[in-house]
């Protein structure tokens, strides 16, 4: 009497659960790998209290207000560096509506880039004349930057935003 040998036929008891184990790690791999290279994203940014600015919308609105309405008009200009590797100089020029020079007894602002909005460069800006600020900012990159404004004039506070662009070939 002989008796068969059959082959040892693995379990398929292990199949189904390893295949769930599987798929959820394949899952959470790459949510997280989404999630790392979604962080890590140099042009994403948020908006710093962005919350508390919503809920302070109606007395930001009411506080702060646009230069144009009282008929202030601003200019801006990125000028080359003065020395070959030197930092750019930004200029602005408020006048009033009778092209007299406004100045602002408080002025502060930030300009960005539109690509890296996070990365957010501040101005600084110091008289040149009267009713022309200069600040010298290092520009890493040609293209629109988004100056942002706020200032003090006549104890009325004003804040603004304007587009401004930056090319490298106006330099001499």
């Amino acid at each position: 009497m002989t008796e068969s040998i059959a082959p040892v036929r693995p379990s398929r008891g292990l199949i189904w659960p390893a295949l769930v184990v599987l798929l959820l790690g394949g899952q959470a791999t790459m949510l997280t790998l989404v999630v790392l290279v979604a962080t890590r994203d140099p042009s994403h940014s948020v908006e710093p209290n962005y919350y508390e600015k919503g809920l302070a919308w109606d007395w930001t609105r009411a506080t702060f207000r646009d230069p144009i309405s009282d008929g202030i008009k601003l200019s801006i200009s990125i000028m080359p560096p003065s020395k070959l590797l030197g930092p750019e100089s930004v200029s602005m020029t408020l006048m009033n509506a009778d092209g007299e020079p406004v100045v602002p007894s408080v002025i502060e602002g930030f300009m960005f880039h539109h690509a890296r909005a996070s990365e957010r460069v501040p101005l600084i800006m110091t008289s040149a004349t009267s009713g022309t600020f200069a600040s010298e900012v290092p520009l890493q990159r040609e293209g629109i930057w988004e100056v942002q404004l706020s200032f003090v004039f006549n104890q009325q506070q004003y804040t603004t935003s304007t587009t401004v662009e930056y090319s490298r070939a106006t330099r001499d």
